[in-house]
């Protein structure tokens, strides 16, 4: 029996969700209990997928799937910019993932992305190489290998946009059924095949492959839940194959997330199909690039215009209306509400950028002479964007000196932030006033206020102006200019910087000291003066700080710019949430360090003397030792499970035996989950370790104690990244004994060999 090729394509993304003054992810009050939509998505959908679980019958795990390796995938760059700095160990998994994938297939499954997501159609020529090539280098230095494939933000696509991914070197996008209107001329009415590639052409002679996805079963994925049951969505594969007559290949394109996040474990149904396709005799699982080697295209299909001729996407029947004008597209809402908003919020980033190119071109020339093309000198920037450079590098290479550097930088972080105000999110749903729009406000604005100093009209005012025309449906939201100023930070981004180090040096303990608050970075410090340095413009400033009490306990600085005379006073109470959670983390991070050994040993030996006191019915006694001891216990506890890496495991372990009783007696619940929560935190630190070294079994064997230590204790922690990391050591011969005791430890089908 012929086997059909099955690529399943998810496209993985978020839009940039930073603060541009400062390079920080705030708190979102609508992602609770996480601290953002990309730790929310993060845990539901891109790690679980990177380590995703197979049971058996029983309950046990019988296999952990890196899906990434199996499945073809983009992932924009601005998600992976967050996980860089938050989640370094997933990014692990990705690069494990494409070498993987380049092991079995000879191609990579990884495509790139269209760098900050904009619809390409209705981008101008300059712009369109600016999201193909900073997201190519981007892309080279994650994998350390040239993209063949590129995913188009929305799929939206013109012939412009092909001359341009041709001339780049890319070989296939991914596009939907409805896409392209003919076969070699011959018109198609029902979508276009799913079974092979076609040709697509562009303007300028340039042309590339496509592969259109099937749509009906993409939407029986996204929408019909068809993952909550593998075993019928296997069925629903061998249907098709049927029906469309034995093809060589059925492929469908989603949305990353649905693989997780929109649908609960979605990321297990996907590992459980795939396991049923290797193991059938129908299918076997391919990726586009190898396919497209074994069945190059030869048949030409013309793309659909459109309407006006601008180009088509995936998710707006206009063609791509939905980002630039009230075109009925849309994601819900009540019905009285437009979507007139869209089209005045893309003329105000037009003008703004129409403006904006003039200044950047003027000021080049400026510093690098008449003959300097400030559009080459954005395409260079892609060593930035990408990582392969720092802004200092660059503007050092490129042979500015002295102030110029400055303006160099700064004309930059400029441009970059006009391309993040057309990140496409702005115009998907419903209102002017939701995150993804007020996102992309914050860009324009903050672009307006780098580039207002080179320029003779006040562009931030120009932008309000044009803002006002961008009408909520919300009463009391206004307009996009009212957004605009409700979201402008209410102080300057290196006085927030400052008050972040003067707290994090008054209240940290050493180990936790840091120099980076976002791309604000702490040059130099002495007892009151800071030398702060905005990474991305080279801006330097040089402040005073003062501790100042406030009324309830409360505390501040008081703030002073040298070089302006500015001062504030900045409450620590009223800056923002992220800044207090990280404040209260350093507060309890020092009070669980610096515990001695010295001070355990003697606690323990004065507990073993209260215990029996504690256990007669002297009451108030009782109350009077706990009161006084169980703060110091909690203490030990947290020390002896994060800290003491000279104090023997085995001590380690007995002593945590012997104070967990103690406490136990009487502990109250707050302390009892403040201790679990250590547990796992050492777990979590253990897997990271193994997950850089997967030999290191002296790491594992205390690993495995501290967590039977834990669970004798009654204590249940979450045991995940430790899980994942035990997995990937399954390969490694270890001895029999240890293999059977992570077996029973973790709940894993014993390993085989």
């Amino acid at each position: 029996m012929k086997k059909t090729s099955i690529i399943i394509h998810g496209h993985f993304y978020q839009p940039p969700r930073e603060d541009p003054y400062t390079g920080v992810v705030p708190i979102q009050e609508s992602a609770k209990p996480y601290d953002n939509w990309n730790e929310s998505i993060f845990a539901t959908c891109y790690r679980p997928n990177s380590a995703s679980r197979y049971l058996s019958s029983d309950g046990r795990v019988d296999h952990i799937y890196n899906n990434y390796a199996r499945i073809s995938s983009n992932f924009g760059q601005t998600l992976l910019d967050w996980a860089d700095d938050e989640h370094p160990i997933f990014l692990k998994m990705l690069r494990r993932a494409d070498k993987d994938s380049i092991k079995r297939y000879g191609h990579s499954s990884f495509l790139a992305q269209a760098f900050n997501h904009t619809i390409m159609p209705l981008d101008g020529e300059h712009t369109k190489r600016i999201q193909t090539l900073w997201a190519i280098e981007s892309y080279k230095q994650r994998f350390g290998h040239d993209p063949e494939g590129f995913w188009l933000a929305e799929c939206a696509i013109n012939p412009e946009t092909v001359d341009i991914l041709s001339e780049y070197g890319i070989k296939f996008v991914i596009l939907a059924p409805w896409q392209a209107d003919s076969i070699d001329g011959v018109p198609v009415t029902d979508g276009m095949p799913c079974d092979r590639p076609f040709i697509i052409k562009g303007k300028n002679g340039g042309q590339i492959s496509a592969f259109f996805y099937n749509g009906e079963f993409a939407s029986g994925v996204s929408f019909g839940h068809m993952l909550r049951d593998a075993d019928a969505m296997f069925q629903n594969l061998k249907d098709l194959k049927a029906k469309m007559n034995d093809p060589d290949l059925i492929s469908w394109a989603t949305d990353g997330e649905i693989y997780g996040h929109h649908e609960p474990f979605g990321d297990m149904g996907l590992a459980a199909l795939i396991r049923k396709i290797d193991e059938s005799e129908e299918f076997e699982i391919e990726n586009f690039g190898s396919f497209l080697e074994k069945h190059p295209a030869t048949e030409v299909a013309t793309l659909s215009q459109g309407e006006e001729n601008m180009g088509s996407s995936w998710s707006c029947m206009h063609g791509v209306g939905r980002w630039f004008r009230n075109c009925g597209c849309h994601t819900g809402g009540p019905d009285n509400w437009n979507q007139k908003w869209r089209g005045p919020l893309r003329k105000a980033f037009n003008n703004l950028e129409t403006s904006a190119r003039i200044i950047i071109e003027r000021e080049v020339k400026k510093i690098l002479g008449k003959d300097a093309d400030y559009q080459a000198l954005t395409l260079d920037y892609k060593d930035v964007v990408s990582h392969k450079m720092t802004v200092s590098e660059f503007v050092d290479k490129i042979g500015v000196k002295g102030a110029d550097r400055v303006t160099i930088a700064t004309l930059l972080e400029a441009f970059r932030n006009i391309m993040f105000t057309y990140t496409s999110c702005g115009w998907f749903f419903n209102d002017i006033s939701g995150i993804e729009p007020r996102q992309n406000i914050a860009y324009g604005m903050y672009a307006a206020q780098l580039l207002n100093r080179f320029s003779n009209t006040d562009l931030c005012a120009q932008l309000l102006e044009d803002l006002k025309k961008a009408k909520s449906n919300i009463e009391d939201q206004g307009n996009g200019s009212q957004i605009a100023l409700t979201d402008m930070p209410q102080r300057k981004n290196y006085f927030n910087a400052c008050s972040y180090f003067a707290m994090n040096r008054l209240v940290a303990d050493p180990s936790d000291y840091t120099d980076d608050w976002g791309f604000m970075h702490l040059e130099s410090h002495n007892e009151n003066t800071m030398t702060i340095v905005n990474t991305r413009t080279l801006q330097t400033n040089r402040i005073t700080y003062s501790q100042i009490p406030y009324a309830k306990g409360s505390m501040g600085f008081l703030l002073t710019d040298m070089e302006s005379g500015e001062s504030i006073r900045l409450n620590v109470l009223t800056s923002s949430e992220r800044s207090l959670k990280s404040y209260t983390s350093w507060v309890e991070s020092r009070l669980s360090a610096g515990f001695p050994e010295a001070m355990i040993d003697t606690l323990v030996q004065n507990i073993g003397n209260y215990l029996p006191l504690v256990a007669s019915n002297k009451n108030l006694f009782k109350e009077t030792v706990f009161t006084e001891n169980i703060g110091m216990c909690i203490k030990a506890m947290k020390s002896l499970i994060l800290d003491q890496p000279d104090m023997d495991m085995e001590k380690r372990l007995k002593t945590l035996n012997e104070i967990s009783i103690f406490v136990k007696l009487k502990g109250r619940t707050t302390d009892l989950e403040d201790i679990n929560e250590a547990f796992e935190k050492k777990l979590d630190q253990y897997g990271k370790t193994l997950l850089n070294d997967e030999t290191d079994t002296k790491t594992l064997s205390d690993a495995l104690s501290l967590l039977d230590t834990a669970r004798e204790e009654g204590f249940e922690p979450k045991i995940t990244t430790f899980q994942d990391a035990v997995w990937a050591m399954r390969d490694n011969n270890l001895d029999p004994e240890l293999q059977e005791r992570v077996s029973k430890t973790l709940n894993f089908m014993p390993f085989e060999g």
